[in-house]
């Protein structure tokens, strides 16, 4: 049976399918750094504290955050993918009253 931590994490998924492999290098190269890439492969993630995998996590978006920094200070500003494939507000709005209306009848 499997933890309510362990299937919140495993919840997660990655925006841009294209990026996991580059995300999952990243996690593997900050766990490394940390010192906890040993403890990872023996005990797996999910049983490490949330300290441990939260310094994971916070090293990751502050990686994450100072690379997209960078290409906006070289001009570099492309649109997020889950903007580009998202629906628009108003189809989400019109989606919302039309469940509303459904409910209600």
């Amino acid at each position: 049976m499997r933890t309510e931590r362990q299937q919140g994490f495993e919840s997660q998924k990655v925006l841009v399918p294209q990026a996991e492999q580059a995300l999952e290098n990243l996690k593997n190269e900050v766990a490394t750094e940390l010192g906890l890439n040993q403890k990872i492969q023996t005990q797996g993630y999910a049983n490490m504290s949330p300290y441990e995998v939260g310094q994971i996590g916070g090293q990751m978006v502050k990686r994450l955050i100072e690379m997209a920094e960078s290409n906006m200070s070289n001009g570099t500003t492309p649109k997020p993918a889950t903007m580009q494939e998202s629906p628009s507000t108003q189809q989400i709005t019109q989606q919302t009253q039309q469940t509303q209306q459904n409910q209600m009848s």
